[in-house]
């Protein structure tokens, strides 16, 4: 058996001849000791890669000395037309004779006279007739418009004419407009993806603007939802169409929390006022207040409850007796309490219960203010 050696490049098993190593001291025959580590493939590969860095150096030498080249075109030029006050370019293509400008070429910074090769007819598209425009102004090749060059009118471009792109606003946002209608799915991927990435970003923006300003935020809200408030119905209304039992349970859910029920109620007692054409202007903040005054407890028996929400709106002199929803008439109470009074007038069933005393019965009516201006009619529990 012929003795073998590995290339420490490649890690390939050779036979250890001259054939797939070369020698390090002369020509000493095949014995392995003065044979190279590296095989003779992997040896020809550095040798290239050295002769080419070498070559690319030298070269890059020269140019640096000798300067830039003029190019050759071999492309055919007709001479200079006084007429037309450029010069005539052939196309290679249709072989015809045409002026070297915009109007039949499509301009290239590297070619010959600022133009391509081939006319505008050979690629697809039609001639443009250059239009003289007045100074400062640009022409959208699509609406046809004479516009001021600036933001307003033109996106910016860095590479464009006058640093502006040749298309105006207005027509790269209808472009837009119907790109995402005929790529709907790919958009909602793509703007779902983009809110992932920039969720806590997006919050600390917002509520640096709202802070900013947050009366014109305000206004700007309320407008939105006048504007659109028809488009938000129908939405809700299909999209309750095909989820209806989704809808059930988030309304119980809702109505079950203390800002639902504050809502339902209001509602409910504002229908119950206009039934019988009395007051109803009693607001969410006036409620505050009220509860405020008598420390979050109920009126009649100053318990504690559990929770905020579990205080009831109570009309004082009720509505079968004439009692509007407004502050001279609501005041806070337990379930309880609001329950067993009812119907009845206060002035007959607040002195018969237990929780009666004089101070709770004088904080009511200092809160309700329930007497004349003039001081012809004033109340009292007894």
């Amino acid at each position: 058996m012929s003795e073998t050696k590995i290339c420490k490049r490649c890690g390939t098993e050779y036979p250890a001849t001259t054939e797939y190593f070369t020698t390090s001291k002369g020509n000493r025959g095949n014995n392995k000791r003065y044979l190279k580590r590296t095989c003779r493939k992997c040896t020809n590969s550095d040798v290239n890669a050295r002769y080419h860095r070498v070559v690319k150096h030298e070269t890059a030498k020269k140019k640096e000395i000798e300067g830039p080249k003029e190019r050759i075109y071999t492309c055919k030029l007709l001479p200079y037309s006084l007429e037309l006050n450029c010069y005539i370019r052939s196309c290679p293509g249709c072989k015809r004779d045409l002026p070297a400008n915009t109007e039949y070429f499509f301009s290239m910074k590297n070619g010959k006279l600022g133009v391509g090769g081939h006319c505008k007819e050979c690629r697809g598209f039609k001639f443009t007739p250059i239009l003289d425009v007045e100074e400062g102004y640009a022409r959208c090749p699509k609406c046809e418009l004479d516009l001021l060059v600036n933001e307003e009118n033109f996106h910016i471009r860095k590479d464009g004419k006058n640093g502006f792109k040749k298309t105006c606003r207005k027509c790269i946002g209808i472009k837009e407009a119907q790109f995402r209608k005929d790529n709907l799915e790919m958009m909602r991927e793509r703007n779902h993806k983009s809110d992932i990435k920039r969720k806590d970003f997006k919050k600390i923006w917002r509520h640096e603007k709202y802070w900013a300003d947050p009366e014109s935020f305000a206004i700007k809200n309320k407008e939105n939802y006048e504007a659109h408030r028809e488009q938000r119905n129908l939405y809700t209304r299909n999209r309750y169409k095909d989820n209806p039992k989704r809808y059930e349970v988030t309304e119980m859910r809702w109505r079950k929390s203390s800002v639902g029920r504050a809502s339902v109620n209001k509602c409910r007692q504002k229908r119950r006022a206009l039934k019988r054409s009395l007051p109803h202007d009693f607001t969410a903040e006036q409620w505050i207040t009220c509860k405020e005054h008598f420390n979050f407890k109920c009126a009649y028996c100053e318990e504690d409850t559990m929770m905020d929400h579990d205080l009831d709106q109570e009309h004082f002199i009720c509505v079968e007796d004439g009692g509007g929803y407004t502050v001279g008439n609501i005041i806070c109470a337990c379930r309880t309490c609001n329950s067993r009074k009812h119907t009845s007038n206060p002035f007959e069933w607040f002195p018969l219960q237990l929780s009666y005393t004089k101070e709770r019965e004088d904080k009511i009516l200092n809160y309700l203010n329930i007497f004349d201006m003039s001081g012809i009619q004033q109340f009292s529990l007894f």
